[in-house]
């Protein structure tokens, strides 16, 4: 069967691997259903009748507020960054995309020390001030507060996405508005804002799946949500099986949130490229005005990248002699290590999905390119039971035929799931989206014609793919391996859950030593996260710029 449905649809080497990539990322969540419903849970009847309906609660708080709070920011900064001149625009058009070089995980941990009973705020307030606390409106541990971390540090996905749709929009539509008499209150409301619905929809439910994702920020808040109960339910308790239902009802959250994304923005697209584009007229702002915006981005990227990073390096050098920069050393290669090996696949798996999508053109194809890229939608506790799962039943099928005793493995059973191939795996399925995404776009851009011309002088598929598209998509290739390797270098649920025995990255030790309450100590690791993530947003705000 296999045999005929290839010479039926004439695959080669690039259809191969988009199907095996497929199949491996099909599989962990195949596993979990299969397992779901084959074994019998102890504790899901606890769990389902007196914890699930507060993670179900503090979980769709936590979204919603997210959702609307990064909206608002993002909107308001991309709109006066786009339509207005105000004093410092050029300094804050790169510091508003700095909160993305901040892990949420990391900012979470710098505003509880900045917060607490010995930070500088509440020092400030017993010192200079003299007040007397407790001061129980400083405490951030709460929801309201993982809203405000989620907000503040993910709101540059909504600001990018608007401010890339605000610049490409057709400046005679504005035009036209003010010729009608309208104000720019007026055009905001009834022109902008039904025109970029569909990017603003799109922009706030990648933010919904960062926060459904997330398991640093509600684990070290002490909120409980659907990932710290997958987590607490797989170790603690020790039942995998209520493990993959929290799993699962998780998957079916995320369903509804891309469901409802789809049905809001479905026939709601504009078509703009046809329409004359002339550069947008920028209006001065003067007197109050331009105080109140310069005052706003400030606070905003104050409280998003200045405020965090200052503490963090007044921590790093309060700590640097107690922190073992030999030891952290290691943990930087083996960081970068696993994030260049990660982001090298990602490139190339998608380098050769994308191509064989361009060359098939077919419906099949275009679904199993989506299927690829799937994993990006699944939250990390999800993707780290179900490639768990699937590992140890891989390592137990292989040792069943004595292939790891002639190895020379001995008796040893768990040898990939117990390997660094494992983690490897887990976030090439989870950031697959990124890297093909950006290629797939390029292609786009390219289009075919050089590489069918290629094909008429008689080079063969992966020649032209090497000599010819290769070189013209540098760009995408460069940046989507950039993206993919930040991406890599910030991930805390899968590193923390399935990396191997001593093998520990900058996410991980950040992690160990705010669990340890020693937050000076992690602030050096902080600080090297920040340094490399910089390197995408700075990538981020040449895209966003080139034409400006």
């Amino acid at each position: 069967m296999l045999k005929r449905l290839f010479q039926q649809h004439k695959m080669g080497p690039s259809f191969g691997v988009t199907l095996g990539v497929v199949l491996m990322i099909c599989g962990p969540i195949s596993f979990l259903l299969i397992r779901v419903f084959s074994e019998k849970s102890e504790y899901w009847d606890h769990v389902a009748t007196y914890l699930l309906p507060k993670y179900m609660q503090n979980t769709g708080i936590i979204a919603l507020g997210v959702a609307v709070a990064a909206a608002c920011i993002g909107v308001f900064t991309a709109y006066f960054m786009t339509f207005f001149d105000f004093p410092l625009k050029r300094i804050f058009r790169w510091l508003v995309l700095l909160p993305l070089a901040i892990p949420p995980y990391i900012g979470a941990v710098v505003y509880f020390g900045m917060l607490s009973y010995t930070g500088v705020v509440q020092q400030f307030l017993r010192g200079p001030l003299g007040l007397e606390g407790p001061f129980k409106s400083l405490n951030i541990m709460n929801i309201g507060g993982v809203i405000f971390i989620f907000s503040i540090f993910l709101y540059p996905y909504v600001y990018a996405i608007t401010y890339t749709f605000m610049q490409r929009q057709a400046n005679q539509f504005i035009e036209s508005a003010r010729t009608l008499g309208y104000s720019m209150k007026e055009i905001f409301f009834k022109l902008l804002i039904p025109l970029m619905r569909v990017p603003l929809i799109s922009s706030v439910t990648l933010v919904v799946l960062e926060v459904l994702s997330d398991y640093g920020v509600v684990n070290y808040y002490g909120v409980p949500t659907f990932s710290t109960a997958i987590f607490k339910t797989w170790f603690s308790m020790g039942d995998v099986t209520t493990a993959i239902r929290l799993a699962l009802l998780l998957i079916s959250i995320v369903l509804t949130v891309l469901t409802t994304e789809r049905l809001l923005v479905r026939r709601k697209r504009f078509g703009l490229a046809q329409a004359k584009r002339t550069p947008i007229k920028v209006r001065a702002l003067k007197g109050w005005r331009a105080i109140g915006v310069t005052s706003g981005f400030a606070v905003i990227t104050s409280l998003g990248f200045i405020i965090p990073t200052l503490q963090l390096i007044q921590w790093a050098l309060m700590a640097l002699d107690s922190v073992q920069l030999r030891g952290l050393s290691k943990i930087l290669l083996h960081t970068i290590s696993l994030a260049a090996c990660v982001a090298a696949v990602v490139v190339v798996v998608g380098l050769v999905i994308a191509h064989n999508t361009r060359k098939r053109q077919r419906t099949f194809d275009h679904v199993m390119a989506k299927l690829t890229i799937s994993g990006y939608a699944l939250p990390g506790a999800v993707i780290a039971i179900g490639v768990t799962m699937s590992f140890i039943a891989l390592d137990r099928f292989i040792s069943g035929f004595g292939i790891y005793e002639v190895l020379g493995f001995g008796t040893k059973t768990l040898v990939i799931s117990s390997s660094i191939v494992m983690l490897g795996f887990a976030l090439i399925m989870r950031f697959m989206a990124i890297g093909y995404n950006n290629i797939e776009s390029g292609m786009t851009q390219l289009g075919d014609g050089y590489y069918y011309a290629a094909r008429l002088m008689g080079l063969k598929s992966y020649q032209a793919v090497l000599q010819v598209d290769v070189p013209m998509l540098k760009t995408a290739l460069l940046s989507s391996f950039a993206l993919v390797f930040v991406d890599v270098l910030k991930e805390l649920p899968l590193t923390l859950v399935l990396r191997p025995f001593n093998f520990t990255t900058l996410a991980t030790r950040v992690y160990e030593y705010a669990n340890d309450e020693m937050i000076h100590e992690a602030s050096v690791a902080s600080l090297l996260i920040i340094g490399i993530s910089m390197m995408s947003v700075w990538l981020l705000y040449r895209m966003l710029n080139k034409e400006d």
